[in-house]
This record gives structure tokens, sequence and C-alpha cells, in this order.
């Protein structure tokens, strides 16, 4: 579903704005809770850990 929403741009996003169209990494999860938990975990780290 989010990678839909990235890719079809229906709103006014990042992905949108910076015209962002390749996925770099996927991770799957059984409930909404744990893949949110897990994106903002990552939106912590430092940009040379996500390289």
């Amino acid at each position: 579903m989010r990678v839909c929403l990235h890719r079809n741009k229906p709103i006014q996003v990042f992905s949108t704005k910076y015209n962002l169209t390749k996925l770099m990494y996927l991770e799957q999860f059984s409930d909404m809770e744990s893949a949110n938990l897990r994106e903002k975990r990552v939106k912590q780290w430092h940009r040379s850990w996500k390289n």
C-alpha cells in the first residue's frame, strides 16, 4: 500500500516533491504498528549508517 501511494503520487508527499521513482529498500511486516515503529527507527539513523 505504501509503495502504491509513493508511486502514484495522489497527494503532495516527499516522493512527489523530489520526483522519486525508485524503491531502494523494502521490508514486509505482518501489522501496521510494527511497520510504523521500524520506519521511525530508520528515520532516526544518521545518513552514513543508511549507506
